[in-house]
């Protein structure tokens, strides 16, 4: 579904991306909610992890449903399936265009770019409310096949390109990506978080506003802060993974086992706050969704 929105282009450094802002009734912040990591099988009927992943989604997007009636927009960050599938991918654009609002995508490391554009082909990369630009990136690039991805050239010659306009224009950036740009402590998932984060976090060390960057990949909760920039990620709509591990153990009981999602408000005039983890002009928390 694509909202209500207003289309123009940025040009510069040779990037070109066409923005989409978002119709926010302007009486009020802007609600955005983050899933990700749902990993739908190639059939309706297959199992992850010993899981109906596809039924705890349907499960989530409804409490969504029932719970966020102010929702402007719904962002999915990455590992959409387990393995690159079309029929995948239309099954779940289904259940997000049921929901009425607005849905964007990005890939992780298990997704199919070219089916996810088959279903969805003009995609923006780009997205503005309430003094917040909002930038879809693609970690993708150059993956070990272990689950590992980085951000290609053009990813970072976008990224620089909207760092200097939203500092020209005075608003506030969210950077949506897959991989995680800072390491949590947990052997295997530190050797596949992203790839070239340095040359992500040189660049963003250019600039002086506030950032807030918004991952998937770890199917677990995290707020940090570093360099003066936010950093959220949410639980997975499928299954959640013990923090600190050596190796990958699923968590099986109490509310870390429960799939969710992450709400965030933006509102205008967000300023850089170095004694707090959320940048003022945000505002955030996380929903478990009961499967009982």
């Amino acid at each position: 579904m694509s909202g209500a929105w207003a289309h123009h282009r940025d040009a510069g450094a040779g990037v070109i991306d066409p923005i989409e802002t978002l119709a926010v009734d302007p009486s009020r912040p802007c609600k955005l909610i983050q899933i990700s990591d749902l990993h739908l099988p190639a059939l309706r009927q297959q199992r992850y992890r010993d899981r109906d992943v596809e039924q705890q989604l349907i499960t989530v997007l409804q409490h969504i449903g029932q719970h966020h009636a102010d929702l402007d927009a719904l962002l999915l960050t990455g590992d959409l399936v387990h393995h690159g599938h079309a029929d995948s991918y239309r099954r779940l654009a289904g259940y997000l265009e049921s929901l009425g609002k607005p849905w964007y995508w990005i890939a992780g490391n298990h997704d199919s770019l070219v089916d996810m554009q088959r279903v969805r082909p003009d995609h923006p990369h780009v997205l503005c409310c309430n003094g917040w630009r909002i930038l879809l990136l693609d970690s993708t690039s150059a993956g070990d096949g272990l689950g590992s991805g980085s951000l290609a050239d053009s990813e970072l010659q976008r990224l620089q390109y909207q760092l200097q306009a939203a500092q020209q224009t005075g608003e506030s950036l969210l950077l949506v990506l897959h991989h995680n740009p800072l390491p949590l402590q947990s052997a295997w998932q530190d050797a596949i978080m992203l790839a070239n984060a340095e040359h992500f976090w040189e660049l963003l060390e250019r600039f002086s506003l506030p950032i807030t960057v918004l991952y998937g990949h770890v199917h677990q909760v995290w707020q940090q802060f570093h360099n003066n920039v936010s950093l959220l990620s949410c639980p997975a709509t499928s299954v959640q993974f013990a923090r600190g591990q050596q190796q990958l153990m699923i968590e099986t009981e109490g509310e870390d086992a429960l799939p969710g999602y992450r709400w965030l408000t933006l509102s205008p005039g967000a300023a850089l706050d170095q004694t707090n983890t959320i940048h003022a002009g945000l505002e955030t928390g996380i929903a478990r969704v009961s499967l009982a």
